[in-house]
């Protein structure tokens, strides 16, 4: 695993907290990174590594070897590991929602075959190469594909049509219910919680969407204070709702009167319409 793809939550809680007691014990966890599969096999090792250490019969000859003969307080190493592992639990038992491995490969598998497929069929971008998950991919030819398919959404009609027989019936219920459910356009993203991110649609500002990030938290993905604006569409996604794969920023900001009143806001709809979670089956 690259250092690159933990969230930067995980990066604070671990590497940056292990930094500011001494740069060998942050260059450990950065070398525990790079032999971990992914974020969770990442937290799983920190933690194991805390315990034994901490346990260790030869506690006192492991920090002279682990810190290269500069010696550190024994004290002050045990209260920051265990800081590190009071961290690391609380991300372990609170994470931040967004799609699990199965369904982030899911996800993309059906949004790339629609939007090659459809570009395929309508040429709407010349010498678009078909996209691969795991694979980097220009976000340019997308937001043009996807543009001329919201706008026309009987393009999953006819792509169903076409190509439902290479389908599963569960892919086909998922892509039916974008075509039922999808909502396109801007929208005004009011806070990121730990269980999703709070989207209000600028066209019907009484409504309060809780949408989670597909492979990172929309936190990680739009990095911008709040509140702001996007442009994406929202998706329905195994009882979950999520957006299209990519947002476009626009380049506003908001005083401190408009960022009160859209707090003001957030907090009576919440209180009247509650935040939804999922769209209808």
């Amino acid at each position: 695993m690259d250092l690159d793809d933990l969230s930067d939550e995980v990066y604070k809680a671990t590497i940056l907290a292990a930094e500011k007691f001494n740069y060998d014990l942050a260059l450990y966890f950065v070398s525990l990174a790079s032999q971990c599969r992914d974020k969770e096999d990442y937290l799983l090792q920190a933690e194991q590594f805390i315990d034994e250490f901490l346990n260790d019969e030869d506690f006192e000859i492991l920090i002279d070897d682990m810190f290269f003969g500069n010696p550190v307080d024994p004290k002050d190493l045990k209260k920051v590991l265990l800081k590190i592992k009071s961290n690391v639990n609380k991300i372990i038992e609170n994470p931040t929602e967004n799609l699990n491995k199965e369904d982030i490969a899911l996800f993309f598998k059906l949004w790339y075959m629609l939007i090659y497929s459809i570009n395929c069929k309508h040429k709407i971008v010349p010498a678009f190469k078909r996209p691969i998950y795991g694979n980097d991919v220009k976000q340019e030819p997308f937001l043009i594909i996807k543009k001329a398919l919201w706008e026309n959404p009987s393009l999953i009609d006819e792509f169903l049509i076409e190509d439902g027989a290479r389908l599963s019936d569960e892919e086909k219920a998922i892509l039916t219910s974008w075509r039922a459910n999808f909502i396109y356009g801007d929208f005004i993203i009011l806070k990121y919680l730990k269980k999703y991110s709070v989207f209000m649609p600028s066209s019907d500002t009484q409504k309060l969407y809780g949408v989670i990030g597909i492979s990172d938290p929309i936190e990680m993905v739009i990095r911008c204070s709040l509140p702001c604006i996007v442009k994406t569409t929202l998706l329905p996604f195994k009882g979950k709702i999520i957006y299209d794969s990519s947002f476009q920023r626009y380049s506003l900001s908001f005083g401190a009167g408009s960022q009160k009143t859209f707090m003001e806001s957030y907090k009576q709809i919440k209180a009247k319409n509650g935040i939804i979670e999922s769209f209808p089956l």
